[in-house]
């Protein structure tokens, strides 16, 4: 969930190859690529989890900015699902732009509340930095914010730094908006490290 209860602040990250991590899969889940019919369950999680005030505004987000590419969504966009085949996340492996070069970019992770705490976050982060590995596609890059703060934490463990200058796309570094904002939230040993790896 977003922690909307802080000032907002946007944080871009850096990730220069692929982090070697413990092999995990949570039992009883499965990954699947997007299909058509799934832009309604991209939606509900998104709108789960903070990120749009209703399903509507996300399912007309999503058919605006992705329907034209279903192919790419097919093979970049993945869910994470239960045995009961309920939609318990959802992250892509995307493209933008960088100084007029395409760079891969990791978007939109997102884990329904119901489901958190299990270490899903972590598995799609895995599926889509190994599309990227695979496609030999790094840097890879990431937007997210002060509000997704354990976010940030998490993909530095997939070896994500933040970014003090640099920017991707149309997003603005905010890095020393950010660290203020962070020094509230984070423990000092959780901030120490985050500064030490920025860049």
């Amino acid at each position: 969930m977003l922690d909307k209860t802080i000032p907002y602040k946007n944080i871009i990250m850096e990730a220069n190859q692929k982090q070697a991590l413990a092999n995990f899969f949570p039992e009883g889940y499965r990954i699947k690529g997007f299909e058509p019919g799934d832009e309604k369950h991209w939606a509900e999680i998104v709108t789960a989890v903070g990120e749009f005030e209703t399903e509507k505004e996300a399912y007309d987000y999503f058919i605006s900015h992705y329907s034209s590419q279903m192919k790419l969504l097919a093979e970049r966009c993945l869910f994470i699902l239960n045995e009961e085949e309920q939609y318990a996340g959802t992250c892509m492996a995307w493209f933008d732009n960088k100084d007029e070069n395409r760079v891969g970019s990791l978007h939109w992770l997102a884990v329904h509340p119901d489901f958190q705490r299990k270490g899903l976050a972590k598995v799609l982060i895995e599926k889509v930095m190994t599309i990227f590995e695979k496609e030999n596609l790094f840097p890879v890059y990431l937007h997210t914010q002060t509000w997704s703060y354990k976010a940030v934490l998490l993909y530095s463990r997939f070896g994500f730094h933040m970014l003090k200058t640099q920017t991707f796309s149309h997003y603005k570094n905010e890095y020393q908006d950010a660290i203020p904002i962070l020094e509230d939230v984070l423990s000092v040993n959780d901030l120490e490290m985050l500064k030490r790896m920025a860049r």
